[in-house]
């Protein structure tokens, strides 16, 4: 029986993931494959999979009521994004970003699957930077919204 490996996390062993506060997700494609939007002549153009991905994303406060979504780009091989948690209500089940990342990439998932594509679209995991003030939160923001200027130069972009 072959061994699977699985790479480290790079989460924070000590920290609560459902914890207050706001987070830059990064999620890749299988195999960086670039079906989720095209850029050309400075425009992004989603692709079929590209909305769902869209519809899914603004869907997270729907389904996670402790949630809110701020900035976010689907780009041609990876989605980036900002996701708050906020505890306004008590008794919500507290959930942490794990769970919401996990089922997002599953409604779309399912979706993608429905309209016919049996395609792996999701990379294994995804990226986290927990965000830890004003600025950083400015900065990240700037990053999300430029980088469809950026592709050209972007890591994620198979050159």
């Amino acid at each position: 029986m072959p061994t699977i490996t699985r790479k480290n996390s790079l989460r924070l062993k000590t920290f609560d993931y459902a914890s207050q506060g706001s987070y830059f997700i990064t999620i890749c494609s299988e195999k960086r494959k670039q079906f989720f939007s095209q850029i050309g002549s400075g425009t992004l153009n989603l692709t079929l999979i590209g909305n769902v991905i869209d519809e899914q994303w603004r869907r997270i406060p729907e389904r996670f009521e402790n949630t809110y979504i701020d900035e976010y780009v689907i780009m041609p091989n990876h989605i980036h994004g900002i996701i708050t948690i906020h505890k306004t209500n008590p008794s919500i089940h507290d959930h942490n970003i794990g769970n919401i990342i996990q089922a997002f990439k599953n409604s779309v998932t399912r979706r993608i699957r429905n309209l016919g594509n049996e395609e792996l679209i999701w990379q294994r995991g995804f990226y986290d930077r927990i965000i830890r003030d004003q600025i950083e939160f400015n900065a990240i923001k700037a990053y999300i919204v430029n980088n469809p200027n950026n592709w050209i130069e972007d890591v994620y972009n198979k050159k």
